[in-house]
């Protein structure tokens, strides 16, 4: 009889202490676990930013050394043309754009 209430305190022992084992540990790992994702995300905007900046200094140089890449900018971005040359830009029509729903023809129904 000494023996089972010996054995019941103990397993009752081991159940507190594994409580307070989870108490303490699991907000520990769910923790551990959010910053782990968080450096996940910064790791992947990291390289995304220094693939940036290497793309970047690339057309840093080609701009540097290539009287080309400076007459493509002046071009694309500020609108500029050589001299006695005309330049002509389309308009989408209204209606017509990229996020327009396609035509569609008249269906011709027969009875």
């Amino acid at each position: 009889m000494f023996y089972r209430v010996i054995n019941i305190l103990l397993l009752l022992l081991a159940v507190v202490v594994a409580g307070a084992a989870a108490y303490l540990i699991l907000p520990v790992y769910f923790e551990h676990r959010s910053t782990k994702l968080a450096i996940a995300d910064l790791d992947k905007n990291l390289n995304q930013q220094r693939q940036e900046a290497q793309e970047l200094r690339r057309e840093i140089d080609s701009l540097k050394r290539d009287t080309r890449a400076i007459e493509r900018v002046a071009r694309e971005k500020f609108g500029y043309c050589r001299e006695n040359e005309k330049i002509y830009h389309f308009d989408e029509p209204v209606g017509l754009g990229p996020s327009s729903p396609p035509a569609t023809r008249p269906v011709l129904e027969t009875q």
